[in-house]
């Protein structure tokens, strides 16, 4: 049925709490995904991508265009979605073989390696992470485009199979969860139950994202969130490298950052929010099966017990440290080109992606040489990885900057100037 809405939240009154609800868009059949581009947003509806506006600025949807095809319609949890915007000027997606870019109101859809089921992220350096839904997490330790475009290579699909660099699985250690509530309501119960009824290990693990705010203690920089809607929680996953290859740990040991006793808390995505808080979506929901799993005594619990209401109470959790205040939150699409330049250096990865991409997508050569200096003066790494990609994306990339950009301090800055030195190569 066609009662799916897209709403703008507003905090009108500056409390850092939403306090105005706008319908942006309504009559959407099972919407997956939303992602800011230039002048508006992309709307996935499969097996329909649309380009939505809003021309008067009431936050409401007056312009609405079909500019492609993504994914397909039918069972929710297989099918393409994301349209993540990654620092390579690409949104790549999960549970999906595209990536795509929307450039002068068109859309481009490229091939690239199949990952994932629900949701997309990345760090620092572009690296990209996400999950299966058993599969807490898996990340590309390498640009997938270089072994990709290998013949050599054979392409593996899920679960880290023929994964090479790919699809790796870095939850080595246990998957097991540690829920603080018995989970009745999971299909393959006799297996993933202990004695005592609270689910051992991720089942719906979904929405993952890497801590870059600046709001949390250091030694929480970089650290990965799982939701995990069967068991009620949400892990934070200490990650460490040895320069290659990276692995996982529970921050809290045997315990979850954040477990609730209310069965309908199905926390399902997480993202770090412009304030440097991280954000939490809940679905709020008994029913977490889909119709096409729903096994007879699933539904014979669901009835008896009431599970199905109350409908339509999903919320926004706010993660925040007690120690710090919240930051700024900026309108940045009210800052000018300059001050976007500066944003790249911003201890907050938020600020730096939005400014990247709102540079790419102002097409703002004008910044060249701004963007030049702080590519190999810029006094933070990540503001140099940063300026290196906006002179990507605006097309304004030379090979004199490449050459001082591989003899920089730091190591992925200098890996990143080799990435980009393949188009300065005669074919």
């Amino acid at each position: 049925d066609p009662i799916g809405r897209i709403v703008v939240l507003e905090d009108t009154d500056g409390d850092t709490f939403m306090d105005k609800s706008t319908v942006f868009l309504d009559g959407l059949v099972m919407a997956r995904t939303v992602q800011f581009v230039q002048g508006g947003v992309l709307v996935q509806e499969p097996p329909n991508l649309w380009y939505c506006r809003d021309t008067t600025g009431d936050l409401k949807c007056d312009s609405k265009r079909l500019v492609g095809k993504f994914g397909v319609p039918g069972d929710p949890q297989h099918t393409d979605n994301g349209l993540f915007h990654c620092i390579d000027n690409w949104m790549y997606n999960a549970k999906s073989s595209v990536r795509h870019k929307f450039i002068d109101d068109k859309l481009i859809e490229e091939e690239t390696f199949f990952r994932g089921q629900w949701g997309m992220t990345q760090d620092d350096y572009g690296r990209l992470f996400y999950c299966y839904e058993s599969s807490p997490l898996h990340a590309d330790l390498v640009p997938s485009a270089y072994i990709y475009r290998n013949e050599n290579f054979l392409h593996g699909v899920g679960g880290g199979r023929l994964s090479y660099g790919l699809n790796s699985w870095i939850f080595w250690g246990s998957k097991e969860i540690y829920p603080i509530r018995v989970a009745p309501g999971i299909t393959l119960g006799g297996r993933e139950l202990r004695d005592d009824g609270t689910l051992r290990t991720f089942t719906i693990a979904a929405g993952v994202s890497i801590y870059r705010g600046d709001q949390f203690p250091k030694k929480y920089y970089g650290a990965a969130i799982v939701p995990e809607a069967g068991g009620n929680l949400v892990r934070l996953n200490k990650l460490s490298s040895d320069g290659v290859y990276i692995s996982v740990s529970n921050h809290f040991d045997k315990k979850e950052w954040v477990a609730s006793t209310d069965e309908r808390f199905r926390p399902l995505n997480s993202r770090t929010g412009p304030d440097g808080a991280l954000y939490v979506s809940d679905m709020y929901k008994g029913i977490i099966e889909h119709v096409v799993f729903m096994m007879p005594y699933l539904r014979n619990q669901i009835e008896k017990r009431g599970l199905e209401d109350p409908p339509g109470l999903g919320r926004i959790y706010r993660i925040r440290h007690e120690g710090k205040p919240l930051g700024k939150v900026p309108k940045m699409s009210t800052h000018g080109p300059d001050k976007l330049v500066q944003h790249l250096s911003h201890p907050n990865g938020w600020w730096r992606d939005t400014a990247q991409r709102l540079l790419v997508e102002a097409k703002a050569v004008d910044q060249s040489k701004p963007l030049q200096k702080l590519a190999t003066e810029g006094k933070n790494p990540l503001g140099r990885l940063h300026a290196l990609w906006t002179l990507e994306g605006i097309g304004r990339l030379d090979w004199s900057i490449i050459d001082r950009a591989m003899d920089d301090d730091d190591p992925m800055v200098r890996a990143t100037a080799v990435r980009l030195s393949e188009r300065f190569i005669d074919p």
